[in-house]
C-alpha cells in the first residue's frame, strides 16, 4: 500500500517567504527559514513548495514528533543536494527547487527517522537490508559480498544478492546510513516508480514495521 498523503499543497504567494516559513515551522514543529548565522537567507516560494508538499506527505511521526528533526535551512551555494547533521538534528537544503530537490529532502529527513528509530544499531545488519557489516581493511572476503570504502575510510560489505533486487541507486550502497536514507526517499516518493524498485521484505518492512516503531 501506498503511503496517503496528509495535506493539501496550497502554494500560497500571498505571504512573503518569512511568513510561509513561519507557518511551516509552527505545523511541523520544526525551525524553518534562515540559519542562524545567515539570517538574511531565506527559502524561495518555490522551495518553500517543494518543502510544503513533501512534509505534507510524509507521516506527522516523521516530521513533527520527530526529535531528531529540529530544523530545515537553506544550504548556501550548489556543491550539494543538502545535508543532515546527527549531532545537531539539522537539516541544510540547497536552493534549486525541482525533483531533486524533493528527493534531496526525503533523503535527508531519512537521515532523521533513522537516528529516531536507531537503525543502524537495530537494522542494518538483518538479511533484507543486505546485512551491512563494518571490516577492517585486511579482513578475509567472501565472494557473496560486497565491499565498499565509504568517505571516512571505514570499509562495509553487504549481500551482492541483495543489491540485485532492491536497487535504488549507486548511492544508496556507500554505507549502510545512505542505503536506508535512499530506500526511505524511494518508498516515500509519490512516484511509484522509484517503490518498485524496492525488494518486496523492504516493502512490507516499510508498510508494517516502521509504523510501529515510531508510533
Amino acid at each position: 500500500m501506498a503511503p496517503a498523503s496528509h495535506s493539501t499543497i496550497s502554494h500560497d504567494r500571498t505571504k512573503s517567504p518569512a511568513a510561509r516559513e513561519e507557518e511551516l515551522g509552527e505545523k511541523y514543529r520544526i525551525e524553518i527559514g534562515p540559519h542562524p548565522d545567515k539570517p538574511g537567507t531565506h527559502f524561495t516560494h518555490h522551495m518553500l513548495d517543494c518543502l510544503e508538499e513533501v512534509l505534507g506527505y510524509l507521516p506527522k511521526e516523521h516530521t513533527r514528533y520527530n526529535g531528531k528533526l529540529k530544523a530545515i535551512y537553506p544550504l548556501p551555494g550548489d556543491e550539494v543536494n543538502g545535508y543532515y547533521s546527527p549531532s545537531t538534528n539539522i537539516i541544510e537544503l540547497r536552493q534549486r527547487a525541482d525533483y531533486g530537490a524533493k528527493q534531496a529532502l526525503r533523503h535527508e529527513i531519512g537521515h532523521a527517522v533513522s537516528e529516531m528509530i536507531g537503525w543502524e544499531n537495530e537494522h542494518k545488519r538483518k538479511a533484507k537490508f543486505g546485512n551491512w557489516r563494518a571490516h577492517n581493511s585486511g579482513d578475509e572476503r567472501s565472494s557473496r559480498r560486497s565491499y565498499v570504502q565509504d568517505r571516512n575510510g571505514q570499509w562495509w560489505s553487504y549481500y551482492t544478492s541483495h543489491r540485485e533486487v532492491c536497487f535504488v541507486s549507486n548511492y544508496q550502497w556507500t554505507d549502510p546510513g545512505e542505503y536506508f536514507a535512499e530506500v526511505y526517499a524511494a518508498y516515500y516518493d509519490p512516484n511509484q516508480y522509484s517503490r518498485r524498485q524496492l525488494s518486496s521484505s523492504v516493502l512490507k518492512w516499510f508498510e508494517t514495521r516502521l509504523p510501529a516503531l515510531v508510533a
